[in-house]
């Protein structure tokens, strides 16, 4: 084993704690190389064939190096929060500042914030669950690329005002670097998909697909929108339809809000 430490997806060997040959995951998954399988069951064993697999049996493709699925923003907000709040008890108990009566209400400030995104990442969970209703499906999204081949990040956010202010129970916001009439990939490789809260099933899955048609095939979906008069309208939601022809994005996304309602009728 020599001094070689990082393995398939960049898990490390720890050798000193669990022995030669055996990485350690993010999610504590020890497998052992003389083995050739896992110590520990994979947390979601029920989407595989074996409950000692892990990233869906193909680890050369599904890195998984935080152990996450498609991101839930509001668990790092948590985290923060929590921390920042621990911070100013500490600080009060020991009058470390010369404002007490500010620090308590930035730390009250600051507990209202950790309860409305606790509240979101349930939400954000929620979806996500919803999502893995259908493996393959979420699969995909979860390791969605570009035209390029470069991985893209969904980030699933709330915003309850979004009904109210655009009359939409979701939307997805896609930022394309441009450059004349090529595609050069997603700012920051990453899309936001935006929730109500509302309907959070059907309008996830309505959402996915959208994503699902737009991120491999984007340049394709500029150009449907040129063609029909689209490309040019701030407000267009990707449901366009010229005489018979509808735009491929919204047809994908009416596509998988209807297999889920047949799901859950």
């Amino acid at each position: 084993m020599g001094g070689y430490r990082y393995f398939f997806n960049g898990q490390e060997a720890d050798n000193e704690v669990l022995g030669e040959g055996v990485s350690l995951s993010a999610q504590f998954w020890q497998y052992d190389t003389r083995l050739g399988r896992r110590w520990t069951v994979d947390p979601v064993f029920k989407e595989y064939e074996s409950p000692y697999a892990c990233f869906a049996g193909n680890p050369v493709r599904f890195a998984d190096p935080k152990g996450d699925s498609i991101i839930n923003p509001y668990k790092r907000l948590i985290e923060e929060c929590k921390a920042a709040i621990l911070e100013l008890d500490n600080g009060i108990k020991e009058n470390r500042y010369y404002y007490p009566k500010l620090a308590k209400y930035t730390r009250d400030y600051i507990n209202q914030e950790l309860k409305e995104y606790e509240r979101y990442s349930n939400l954000v969970d929620a979806a996500i669950l919803v999502l893995k209703e259908d493996i393959q499906f979420y699969n995909l999204l979860n390791n969605i690329e570009d035209e390029q081949h470069t991985p893209v990040d969904i980030y699933i956010y709330i915003d309850p005002d979004l009904l109210r202010a655009k009359g939409r129970f979701g939307e997805c916001v896609e930022k394309a670097l441009w450059y004349s009439d090529s595609f050069f990939g997603f700012k920051d490789n990453k899309i936001d998909m935006i929730l109500s809260g509302r309907d959070i099933g059907a309008t996830v899955c309505h959402e996915g697909g959208h994503l699902e048609e737009d991120i491999p095939h984007y340049t394709r979906k500029r150009q449907w929108e040129k063609e029909h008069g689209f490309a040019d309208d701030p407000n267009y939601d990707g449901h366009g339809k010229v005489d018979k022809e509808q735009d491929p994005s919204g047809a994908n996304a009416d596509k998988r809000e209807n297999e889920y309602r047949e799901r859950h009728q």
